[in-house]
């Protein structure tokens, strides 16, 4: 039988917990017995909090102030010639206020799904 391994580790700490790559690739090889691993991947990927993000927008033509938690991703592979990896931004749950910054429930229910897709998409930007 033929296997591919992949390890990672999403922090400085777990390395050092004993959760690391080391250990995994041990956990791998005693798993396999001697069978061939065909490949190895390997990524390293740190999640944050970038930032608490507030723009100003509109909702339902409504002029508010829109917050989120937005998080980034960097990551990196070992064999980033067959797996690319570049990270990401995501954009936590959204909390909406009126213009005063109160928040603001009434306004959340009149937000559609397009208008949650254009609030997500000025954060991101904002947080680039």
């Amino acid at each position: 039988m033929n296997y591919i391994a992949y390890y990672r580790v999403s922090t400085d700490r777990q390395g050092k917990s004993g959760l690391g790559l080391e250990a995994q690739r041990s956990a791998v090889l005693a798993h396999i017995a001697g069978a061939s691993l065909l490949a190895e991947y390997t990524e390293i990927e740190s999640n944050r909090l970038e930032s608490k993000m507030q723009i100003e927008t509109t909702i339902a033509g409504i002029p508010c102030l829109v917050e989120a938690d937005v998080y980034g991703s960097s990551g990196t592979c070992s064999d980033a010639s067959d797996w690319d990896y570049y990270g990401y931004v995501e954009v936590g749950k959204l909390t909406v206020m009126d213009r005063r910054g109160r928040i603001a429930p009434w306004l959340e229910r009149k937000m559609t799904n397009e208008e949650i897709y254009r609030i997500e998409g000025e954060l991101i930007e904002a947080a680039s």
